[in-house]
């Protein structure tokens, strides 16, 4: 698997498989941050209804859905992944204004699901290389997410094509730190 994991790695491998679910709207960068972080590189992907990608050994379990069109409803398939998810990255299209909206929709739809209420919260503010794209600042109030409690989240600006992935290694970091110190609590 690629570097992106970089320290955080190791340390989680100490505890039980970890369930890292990516979601978002389509075009917002889901697979290529996906594709970034199992193969180092950006491949070119396009969805025309949904499509499916996984980074899978022993110890974790990525999965990605890209969904295509605007059919709110598909949204409902991500519940056959929520069951022992540990960590949810929501990955947003930070130009996209016209869709923001939309966008917070579909969060607060995943954040609101029982089997969820103990997993950590990434969002990828994606596409900060545009000129127009909103700043995390702006995205975290747009997702309400400074009203959350009980629950540990980051927006991350991040470009999942420029180099390496800007923003990308950190933000995996971040969430897989938070679940290790969740684990530690847990599993002592």
């Amino acid at each position: 698997m690629g570097q992106i994991f970089s320290n955080a790695w190791q340390k989680v491998f100490k505890y039980p498989r970890i369930n890292i679910i990516v979601v978002g709207l389509d075009a917002s960068g889901k697979t290529t941050i996906l594709y970034k972080s199992k193969f180092g590189e950006v491949l070119n992907s396009q969805s025309l209804f949904y499509s499916y990608e996984t980074v899978d050994n022993r110890e974790l379990s990525i999965k990605s859905w890209d969904l295509g069109g605007s059919d709110r409803s598909i949204s409902s398939l991500y519940k056959r992944f929520y069951e022992n998810v540990q960590g949810i990255i929501f990955v947003v299209d930070s130009n996209d204004r016209y869709r923001i909206e939309d966008a917070y929709y579909e969060l607060d739809k995943i954040l609101k699901d029982n089997q969820l209420n103990d997993a950590v919260l990434l969002v990828f503010a994606n596409k900060q290389d545009l000129p127009e794209a909103m700043k995390p600042d702006e995205i975290a109030r747009k997702f309400k997410l400074y009203d959350i409690q009980g629950r540990n989240w980051l927006v991350q600006d991040s470009c999942a094509c420029m180099g390496r992935g800007y923003g990308i290694s950190e933000g995996f970091e971040w969430l897989l730190n938070e679940i290790h110190k969740k684990n530690e609590r847990k599993f002592g």
